[in-house]
């Protein structure tokens, strides 16, 4: 077996892939880079072939908790830094991903927590990031005043994205005041 056989998924088709997966890759392949199949999937270019192939690896025992040993991401950052998305599409695996222990709490050094980074597709409005909201803000437990990228919480980068994310922030205030948490005030 070659030690990077999954080092192009990102371009693949779902044919491409089956043509090399073999079902115990999902919980036990690393990269020479230590990185599992479900982080590199979760790096495809194409929504729908991502979507599928992420699926695949769950029904196949991947595992949602696994950080990038290079970059000190999740999961949940590296579905929402993708460039093309179908949100509609994705919501579900996004819910599974959570549902399966992916931490939207993590804060990566560099990245900061998952929210920032979705807050941060500028190439998006609400409108389209709305499917994703849906499911994130049913989620108990998340700490949106937790210092990440810059010392900043996320709902502190929300509200610095001002016109680009009102939905976002409006959604957040709300999730702290029905889980009896107090609103800070705007900087």
């Amino acid at each position: 077996m070659v030690a990077d056989k999954y080092f192009s998924i990102k371009r693949w088709t779902h044919g491409e892939f089956e043509a090399v997966y073999e079902p115990q890759d999902a919980s036990a392949w690393r990269s020479t880079r230590g990185e599992t199949v479900l982080e590199l999937a979760l790096r495809n270019r194409y929504p729908a072939t991502l979507v599928t192939i992420a699926n695949r690896l769950l029904d196949d025992g991947a595992d949602a908790t696994v950080i990038t040993p290079s970059e000190h991401v999740n999961v949940l950052q590296l579905l929402f830094s993708q460039g093309d998305h179908d949100f509609a599409l994705e919501a579900p695996l996004l819910e599974r991903l959570l549902n399966a222990g992916a931490d939207l709490n993590w804060v990566s050094p560099v990245w900061g927590t998952p929210l920032q980074v979705l807050a941060r597709q500028l190439k998006f409005f609400d409108a389209h990031l709305a499917p994703f909201y849906d499911v994130v803000f049913t989620r108990p437990g998340i700490d949106l005043l937790r210092p990440g990228v810059k010392g900043r919480s996320s709902l502190q980068s929300a509200r610095l994205l001002g016109e680009r994310r009102p939905e976002l922030v409006q959604r957040m205030e709300a999730y702290l005041t029905e889980h009896g948490q107090t609103v800070p005030a705007a900087d």
